[in-house]
């Protein structure tokens, strides 16, 4: 039995040094293959984060450069679109300027809009002050336009003649009365020619709830008060801005705010809560802190508020 293993397992000298040879073989070609897997894994790895990599960057710059460029345009847009137009002054007719005219003069497009529906509709401009009082005027551009204002007077030789018998001389025309309607009663405001009971019921509402009238225009505000009928009723009215009654935003509650037509309650609570943090205001316009009241809004309110 040992002689029959021994020749199966016994080696030669030449049969020991090829096994050897090829063992190293075999190592080597293992070692190469794992060796190259190895490589060719990371080299992949590393290539394909280096692309990676690049294409964000890529990206990165490209967004910059849109915004950049958005941002350039958006600026010179509001540029444009922000700056404001440089008045021209010349003399003027407030009876016959066109809208036009108005906005050569540096007038806001609402306030022309204001004044071309006003002269559309018959109203007339008697006097320079006249103009001032026209709903939107503020004093800084009254006085700009103050000094080239020109209203033709009436002719006192355009007399109508009429062609009626001369016995029709003798029926006595109605007078018109003025009526003062900040203070006027229910019975006082429907003696206005064109005015009945619910007008001058709304008329009677509208100015509690405002404090009161400061223009004429102001009318327009009430509901279902025309261009028209303020036309018709304008000469018959007049204003006393004395009579107006006045919020003190130093006392007074959000209730007692927000009841104004002209704001809201997020802006009287605004107005409340800053005095609060705050303490009291020294001057009306300090409610311009809030950002709900921007200088259009402060303009329409000042006349009705006080601190003391």
């Amino acid at each position: 039995m040992k002689p029959f293993l021994k020749d199966y397992l016994t080696f030669s000298k030449k049969e020991r040094i090829g096994a050897v040879y090829l063992m190293a073989i075999i190592v080597i070609l293992f070692i190469a293959a794992y060796g190259l897997e190895y490589y060719y894994a990371n080299f992949q790895e590393k290539k394909d984060y280096a692309a990676l990599d690049f294409e964000i960057e890529e990206f990165i710059r490209k967004k910059k450069l849109l915004n950049d460029s958005l941002a350039g345009m958006q600026h010179k847009t509001l540029t444009v679109e922000n700056k404001p137009a440089v008045p021209k002054y010349f003399y003027f007719d407030p009876n016959k300027a066109t809208a036009q005219e108005w906005e050569q003069l540096g007038l806001k497009p609402k306030l022309v809009k204001t004044i071309i529906n006003y002269t559309a509709k018959g109203g007339k401009f008697y006097k320079n002050e006249d103009v001032k009082k026209m709903y939107g005027m503020d004093e800084e551009t009254y006085n700009a336009l103050a000094p080239y204002i020109r209203i033709k007077p009436k002719s006192e030789n355009h007399i109508k003649v009429s062609a009626k018998p001369e016995y029709q001389w003798e029926k006595k025309e109605e007078k018109l009365q003025i009526i003062e309607i900040n203070a006027a009663d229910l019975y006082e405001l429907t003696k206005i020619k064109g005015i009945g009971e619910s007008f001058a019921s709304s008329i009677i509402k509208y100015r509690n709830l405002l404090g009161g009238f400061l223009y004429k225009e102001q009318l327009l505000e009430i509901y279902n008060l025309s261009p028209e009928k303020l036309a018709e009723i304008e000469s018959q009215v007049d204003i006393n801005p004395l009579l107006i009654k006045k919020i003190n935003i130093n006392k007074c509650t959000i209730e007692e705010l927000v009841s104004h037509p002209y704001l809201k309650w997020s802006t009287a609570n605004s107005i409340v809560k800053i005095r609060e943090q705050h303490g009291f205001y020294n001057h009306t316009r300090e409610i311009q802190q809030s950002d709900l009241v921007n200088e259009e809004l402060y303009r329409k309110l000042a006349p009705y508020l006080t601190i003391e």
